[in-house]
């Protein structure tokens, strides 16, 4: 190590000897490729890092070496780790290496370094590292260039099979799935909804990296986490019937960079947080449709129909219903809770067992000498509507509809007894009413159809009969 001297990647060229270290941060890597040698019974194995050690500096570093050492780097070193890369090749990047970058993130500088077991070795930096860990939220390309999810939706088909970037929240982390490929070997697969503020609704985003799946679990968040994506390719998925974002060998992606538009985006999840969970909060009466306006007359068949089967003129992502139908659920008195919480302070629903909202905001506002509620419940009421055609089960009466249409406050609710509770239900349960409805389709982020009752008006048997109508 005497005759082996310290450099940078801006000093480096490709004429270089071998005798150099340089001290750099991880910005993504691949996983390990695994093969048979030639002419041996031993496997070995490549595995790419992309690498930089200041602001304008990146480029790939290539390991090959013997099937243990790869999965030794893979296992010892992760994204965002300062790593020494000890006597390394510098190899040029143009002409016949032009095909093969095309797989590889693309770099700044006209070479890449290419290690050799044997030759060359990694470890871990000791030392100061604060300069490169600043490094991890400065992106290598400019925020201002991104373009809009809404861009490359669906309705533009230019965009698939291209790779774009892009500046967007993680709106819902699905669970990971473990699948087999044709080696035998599992491979997991995380599937995201991100989105951005002109496409509420998201889209999903599929990622197989092994290293990229663990940093989500440990670091992102649903709603805060913003991600810098950087060449991730744009497709179509037959089963989302919609277009899909992969991140891929030449993808990289910065968590919560710097820059104003990642602030106006942050600001943007704030108030967005809850952007497809309003309904389930209770919502004020003033925030809903005025059930007045509300005429279509529907079937449960139509309803379903309308919000699954939608063409291609109609990219609404709700519709308003007139339904005719006997209430065939209205458990008042059962053994589930009618009873949810919001926040106070944003409006957002609690879970059960919470007694303040997630959301760091609300938190430092109840901090300060806050001696009131934290919360506010409301009911919250699943019922059955049906009709000739089916039943809808999706339907929901809630808020200040619900306090209406029961003619009771949530306080004095809470009061009641089972039997006061029983004989208010049956007022409901099996009876006629013309039920007026919001209908929300199915979006990536809510992937269950919701219907939020508006209004409802009892109805003698001869009115319904006479209003019904066949599908």
């Amino acid at each position: 190590m005497a005759n082996i001297a310290r450099r940078k990647l801006s000093e480096l060229c490709v004429e270089e000897t071998t005798d150099f270290v340089v001290t750099v941060l991880i910005l993504s890597k691949t996983d390990p490729n695994i093969f048979q040698q030639r002419d041996s019974p031993e496997q070995r194995g490549v595995i790419l890092f992309t690498i930089r050690d200041s602001r304008k500096c990146i480029t790939n570093c290539k390991c090959w070496a013997s099937k243990e050492k790869i999965e030794e780097y893979h296992r010892k070193f992760t994204i965002y780790d300062v790593i020494d890369i000890i006597c390394a090749r510098v190899v040029p990047t143009r002409g016949d290496n032009q095909q093969e970058q095309h797989f590889q993130p693309t770099v700044t500088l006209p070479f890449q370094l290419v290690l050799n077991e044997g030759v060359g070795f990694i470890e871990e930096h000791v030392g100061d590292v604060k300069d490169l860990l600043s490094l991890c939220k400065l992106s290598i390309r400019p925020l201002s260039t991104v373009l809009n999810l809404s861009d490359i939706n669906s309705t533009n088909v230019n965009f698939r099979g291209h790779y774009v970037d892009l500046l967007v929240i993680i709106a819902l982390m699905k669970p990971i799935k473990e699948v087999r490929a044709k080696s035998g070997y599992p491979l997991k697969c995380l599937e995201l909804v991100v989105t951005d503020k002109s496409l509420p609704s998201g889209m999903v985003m599929t990622i197989w990296n092994s290293s990229w799946i663990e940093r989500s679990q440990k670091n992102w968040k649903q709603m805060k986490t913003i991600l810098h994506l950087i060449d991730v390719r744009v497709g179509y998925s037959e089963f989302h019937k919609t277009t899909t974002l992969g991140l891929c060998s030449r993808s990289v992606v910065f968590e919560d960079p710097l820059g104003k538009e990642m602030e106006s985006l942050a600001e943007y999840a704030t108030s967005a947080a809850s952007i497809d969970l309003d309904i389930f909060s209770g919502s004020a009466r003033e925030s809903l449709p005025d059930p007045s306006s509300i005429t279509t007359l529907m079937t449960v068949r139509q309803i379903y129909d309308h919000a699954v089967k939608t063409s291609p003129k109609d990219d609404s992502e709700s519709f308003t219903a007139v339904l005719l139908a006997t209430v065939t659920k209205f458990d008042l008195d059962g053994f589930i809770s009618v009873i949810a919480k919001k926040c106070q302070s944003c409006g957002q629903r609690i879970l059960r067992d919470q007694f303040v909202c997630d959301n760091d905001q609300c938190q430092m506002s109840f901090s300060f000498n806050y001696s009131g509620d934290k919360f506010v419940r409301f009911i919250d009421l699943n019922i059955h509507l049906s009709d000739h055609t089916g039943t809808l089960v999706e339907s929901r009466l809630s808020g200040a509809i619900a306090e209406q249409l029961l003619k009771v406050k949530t306080e004095d609710f809470l009061q009641c007894s089972d039997t006061e509770k029983a004989h208010l239900k049956w007022k409901f349960l099996l009876e006629r009413f013309e039920v007026k409805l919001l209908i929300k389709k199915p979006t990536p982020v809510r992937q269950s159809l919701f219907v939020q009752v508006i209004d409802m008006q009892n109805m003698s048997l001869k009115e319904f009969s006479e209003r019904i109508v066949v599908y």
